[in-house]
């Protein structure tokens, strides 16, 4: 497929099933879209708004996710090959329902991100995030972020 979806806007859509494999959708804003079941292999999500998107038993396998933003999402039952490292760059909070095997890093719970993702896009938001000597932190077995 690779539909060049770069900075669309796409709030609320209904697209479950939808084929989306190698879709780039880079900025785009997937706020409250239902997506389950939709195939978005190899899809470049790097910025994209994902508010309360629905997400339930997505393909995700080898989908780019960094800077994108996950409030509220739900990726619960989605197949993925992502890595810790993956969810740590991205933009989520407790409304975030990640798949099994991943866990929503300490940052998320952190109000001085909040004005970044307000201003800057994606990549550049965590980059910034960055720049101020953060770094992404996980959280302990009983999930649980350190003091």
């Amino acid at each position: 497929n690779g539909a060049a979806l770069q900075g669309a806007i796409l709030v609320g859509a209904e697209l479950p099933g939808a084929n989306l494999i190698g879709a780039q959708l880079e900025g785009a804003n997937l706020s409250n879209v239902q997506l389950q079941g939709a195939d978005l292999g190899g899809a470049n999500l790097r910025g994209a708004f994902l508010h309360n998107a629905d997400l339930t038993s997505a393909d995700l396998k080898s989908a780019r996710i960094r800077g994108s933003f996950l409030r509220g999402a739900n990726l619960i039952g989605a197949s993925h090959n992502m890595q810790q490292a993956d969810i740590d760059a991205t933009f989520g909070d407790s409304a975030t329902r990640l798949p099994e095997g991943l866990v929503a890093p300490c940052h998320w719970d952190e109000e001085e991100i909040a004005p970044l993702t307000r201003v800057l896009f994606g990549d550049e938001a965590y980059e910034a995030w960055l720049e101020t000597g953060a770094k992404p932190v996980p959280r302990d077995p009983d999930g649980k972020c350190p003091e």
